[in-house]
């Protein structure tokens, strides 16, 4: 498998946000993880970007990858610069490699590591998977020979 990584033109992501339905900025109204898994597993968004200032830990990752795995539309994911274990990295992983429809995965921040990337390299099973940024996420050798 090969790394691949694309990073949207300034100010792409928000414009995106404001005019597209189908994706979901967790973070811009007070609610809880339990709405955005409940819009991703019934299909009502297919983006997600989880805002800077939101806690995404690895429960939520964890409901987040269930929620996926139920999901006939998801297709992005971003949420980098939270912190998650290789636990959480393995849960969106693995939902995400039996994704028919994943399309881009940026997640953890720089303690992500070898660990975790070696546990969320399962996404790379995805047919549809264009992207899997790994910039600024702490890789070394091992976790980029899992890539």
């Amino acid at each position: 498998a090969a790394l691949l990584r694309r990073r949207p033109r300034s100010g792409a992501l928000a414009a995106a946000l404001s005019s597209d339905s189908s994706m979901s900025a967790w973070g811009r109204q007070k609610r809880g993880v339990d709405d955005l898994v409940e819009a991703v597993a019934n299909d009502r968004t297919a983006c997600v970007v989880v805002l800077r200032h939101r806690t995404f830990d690895d429960d939520a990752a964890a409901a987040l990858a269930a929620a996926i795995r139920r999901s006939s539309t998801f297709e992005e994911l971003r949420c980098s610069g939270h912190a998650i274990s290789a636990t959480g990295a393995a849960a969106l992983g693995d939902a995400i490699g039996a994704s028919r429809t994943a399309r881009v995965v940026d997640v953890g921040d720089g303690t992500l590591g070898d660990e975790g990337v070696e546990a969320l390299a399962s996404c790379l099973r995805c047919p549809t998977l264009e992207a899997l940024e790994l910039e600024a996420k702490g890789v070394g050798d091992a976790g980029l020979a899992a890539t």
